[in-house]
C-alpha cells in the first residue's frame, strides 16, 4: 500500500512511520500475535528489511527470524525506488534500529512530556548515533503531537497548541531541542478550518 501511495502521490510525498506496537487491543482485533516486546521489535527489523529489499530490487529473498521472503516481489514499486522511514523508538534497541536504519525518529508512547524529556531523548539519539559512526544530522527527529490553535487555557505541551504567536514561539523552543519535523494530529472537529488557519498564521511564517 505505501509503495502505490507513492506512485499515485506522483513520488517522492509518501513517508511511512513505523514502530514495534505495544497496544495490545490493536493486535488482537485483528487476530495477530501480540507476542513479547522483544518479538514485535525483532518483527519490525525483519519487516523493514523486506520492504527495503522489495522497494530497490526486481525480486527479493531474505530469510529472517520471524518474517521471510523468496523472489518476492512488490509491484508497483516507489517512484525512487525507496520511501522514507520514520521509526518510533524510545528503548534502546529500538533508538539503535532507528540510527541504523531510519531516516527519521520520533518519540512513540505519545508526545513528550516536557521540553526536558525531549532534549534527553535527542541526546541519546546523537550519542547512538556518533557511536554506531552515522551522522546525526542526517536523522530527522519528528515531533509527533497534537494541534490546536485557541486560547492558552487550551493549550497542550504535547504538541502546537495555543495562539498563533504562541505556537510560533513553541516551535522555536523545539528546534532548540533538535527537532525539525513536525507530525500533527488536528483536532477532529473544525479539521479543515483549523487547517487553513494554521497554514495562513504559522506555516506561512515559520522561517
Amino acid at each position: 500500500m505505501a509503495s502505490s501511495l507513492d506512485v499515485m502521490t506522483g513520488g517522492g510525498r509518501m513517508e511511512l512511520t513505523l514502530g514495534a506496537g505495544d497496544q495490545e487491543p490493536h493486535y488482537l482485533s485483528y487476530g495477530i500475535h501480540f507476542g513479547t516486546a522483544g518479538e514485535r521489535v525483532t518483527d519490525l527489523i525483519d519487516a523493514v528489511a523486506i520492504m527495503r529489499g522489495l522497494w530497490s530490487n526486481d525480486s527479493f529473498t531474505r530469510q529472517g527470524q520471524r518474517f521471510s521472503v523468496e523472489d518476492a516481489t512488490d509491484l508497483p514499486r516507489p517512484v525512487q525506488r525507496t520511501t522514507p522511514i520514520w521509526i518510533g523508538a524510545l528503548g534502546p534497541r529500538m533508538m539503535r534500529f532507528a540510527v541504523r536504519e531510519a531516516d527519521g525518529w520520533t518519540k512513540n508512547r505519545g508526545g513528550p512530556e516536557s521540553m526536558e524529556q525531549l532534549a534527553e531523548l535527542v541526546g541519546i539519539l546523537d550519542g547512538v548515533a556518533e557511536k554506531a559512526g552515522r551522522d546525526p544530522g542526517n536523522i530527522r527527529r519528528v515531533l509527533n503531537g497534537v494541534e490546536a490553535m485557541g486560547n492558552a487555557s487550551q493549550t497542550d505541551t504535547r504538541g502546537l497548541t495555543g495562539t498563533a504567536e504562541e505556537i510560533l514561539d513553541t516551535i522555536e523552543l523545539y528546534r532548540e531541542t533538535g527537532i525539525d519535523t513536525f507530525h500533527l494530529r488536528f483536532p477532529e472537529e473544525g479539521t479543515e478550518e483549523q487547517i487553513q488557519q494554521f497554514a495562513e498564521e504559522v506555516i506561512a511564517k515559520v522561517k
